[in-house]
């Protein structure tokens, strides 16, 4: 069976120089980060009071968590993989399946903050916003960003059926 340049994948086509490639993922990675800090800290910032006293501000930080680093993680992974020109860009998937890997820190972070509890707002501070809220900012991050890679990752892994 002869491998045509017609025949060849688009990925197989624009893989690139080895070391190249490592390099612009590495950036596309910190772009990601970098856009998903800097969209949580301002959305942040307009939405969420300084301090945390209540069930809704503590939802809403959670909401926000989610939503920053997942869709940051989105629009640039799709930027880069359109730089990259791999095809399919499976764009829902992948909004999905960051979406819903940002979604498992923070459901762990509601329920451990419920069991502080807002009875003492100085032991909720304290612990929830000053120690786990840090904590699991970082893992969604890393979430969004594994949860936006899982499709291909899970594609080169499974391979389709021959009929």
């Amino acid at each position: 069976m002869s491998t045509s340049p017609k025949n060849k994948s688009t990925r197989e086509n624009h893989q690139g120089n080895g070391s190249l490639s490592i390099i612009v993922w590495i950036l596309i990675i910190a772009l990601q980060i970098a856009a998903g800090y800097g969209l949580f800290y301002f959305v942040r910032i307009l939405l969420i009071p300084a301090e945390i006293t209540n069930s809704g501000a503590f939802i809403k930080i959670m909401a926000v968590m989610v939503l920053s680093f997942a869709i940051a993680a989105w629009i640039i992974g799709l930027i880069g993989l359109w730089i990259k020109k791999i095809k399919p860009l499976k764009s829902g998937f992948r909004l999905l399946t960051a979406l819903g890997l940002a979604l498992i820190p923070v459901l762990i972070l509601a329920y451990l903050g419920n069991t502080v509890g807002f009875d003492d707002l100085s032991i909720f501070n304290e612990i929830v916003v000053g120690k786990m809220i840090p904590y699991y900012t970082n893992l969604t991050m890393v979430m969004s960003i594994l949860g936006f890679y899982l499709p291909e990752w899970f594609s080169k892994v499974v391979k389709p059926k021959k009929k």
